[in-house]
């Protein structure tokens, strides 16, 4: 058993895939138990010599899926074959079939991820987060702080996001509400949520303001990874402030291209990774 532990303990740290090490470490404990019943007297240094074997032959096949990422030339297929049949006993065919297995999720978890990178990378429709501070503010500062300017491209924005076939949701800093006050915002006696759907001319229900105090990064980030959404802003949101659970799913999102970065030009907000925005 312990043997069994430190044979998947292995695997696991050389592949970085707990399910082929688990796999892996199945067959381990099979094959073990095998010979420790043929062997019946303990013969330990042939059994210490099988283990010792083993890790090098896992080490061996773990190691094609490092490097490059490339199907297995006819003379390694042949090669890993041969390693798997010497360490583990197994007829040709069973051996062939195991390392055709291991071939084949290693194949289908690059294909998977390309596709998602290249589908998201190509955002055609769904839901998208706005970083409504951070696109009003990289605006309000190109227009020499017109505010009605960045308010007015920011709705423009949403008006073209709705009619491309995107859902968008607007967050916001709730630390603006003193800035509106200091720039006498129509509107900001109401409340931020209510100024900001006057404002946008979008539904109060589509706006999300963070909790006073606090930066609505981890409102954005939350909805986003639940909504498996698009996020439209030029933060990276990597800011030693953030907990290592924000860090994390920013870095799933980023993998997957639903970082969206934007610019401003002449009042427009534009947006290059949604190919359909009109």
């Amino acid at each position: 058993m312990v043997l069994t532990i430190i044979f998947f303990i292995w695997c696991w740290a050389i592949s970085k895939e707990f399910v082929g090490a688990l796999i892996f470490s199945a067959v381990f404990n099979y094959l073990l138990k095998q010979l420790l019943e043929y062997l019946g007297d303990l013969n330990w240094p042939i059994i210490i010599f099988a283990v010792v074997a083993t890790l090098v032959a896992t080490s061996i096949l773990f190691s094609l899926k490092s490097g490059k990422d490339e199907e297995l030339s006819g003379n390694e297929k042949i090669k890993a074959i041969k390693e798997v049949r010497a360490t583990t006993g197994l007829g040709l065919k069973e051996s062939k079939k195991l390392v055709e297995t291991i071939e084949l999720q290693r194949d289908r978890k690059k294909q998977k991820a390309q596709l998602e990178v290249q589908a998201f990378k190509m955002y055609r429709s769904g839901p998208v987060a706005i970083d409504g501070a951070n696109l009003w503010g990289c605006v309000y500062s190109d227009t020499d702080k017109d505010h009605q300017k960045a308010f007015n491209a920011v709705a423009n924005l949403l008006v073209r996001l709705k009619a491309s076939g995107y859902d968008p949701h607007v967050f916001w800093d709730s630390k603006f509400y003193g800035f509106a006050k200091v720039l006498r915002l129509e509107g900001v006696s109401e409340g931020l949520p209510n100024m900001l759907s006057q404002l946008l001319s979008i539904e109060k229900q589509k706006i999300t303001v963070s909790q006073v105090g606090l930066a609505a990064d981890a409102d954005i980030i939350a909805w986003a990874t639940l909504k498996k959404a698009a996020i439209i802003s030029n933060d990276n949101y990597n800011k030693e402030i953030e907990d290592y659970i924000i860090l994390g799913r920013v870095s799933e999102l980023n993998d997957r291209g639903l970082l969206q970065k934007f610019c401003h030009s002449d009042g427009d907000i534009l947006v290059p990774g949604l190919t359909n925005l009109v």
